[in-house]
């Protein structure tokens, strides 16, 4: 079995583009093994500075970014660009 595609979703409460990302990824949550990690940015000062301006942040274990506009297309795009394999399911 495939290992989850691992995907640091950076986030914060009251965001209705946040919880549109997450419906997006619930849905590919049926088709893709992934292990989604929600980090609260009002948590960490850095990483309200770096991202405030710019949520929801999708950064890839691979390093690679989804910064809005995240659609369904675009977020498919990036799951099978970065190695998630449809179907795997772990």
């Amino acid at each position: 079995m495939a290992s989850p595609i691992v995907i640091e979703f950076y986030t914060k409460p009251d965001c209705h583009l946040c919880e549109d990302v997450l419906s997006l990824l619930e849905v590919a949550g049926h088709h893709w093994s992934l292990d989604i990690r929600s980090v609260n940015i009002l948590t960490d000062q850095a990483l309200y500075d770096l991202y405030w301006n710019r949520i929801p942040v999708l950064e890839f274990d691979n390093g690679a970014t989804l910064e809005p506009p995240i659609t369904r297309e675009r977020l498919t795009s990036f799951l099978r660009r970065y190695g998630a394999v449809p179907g795997a399911r772990v």
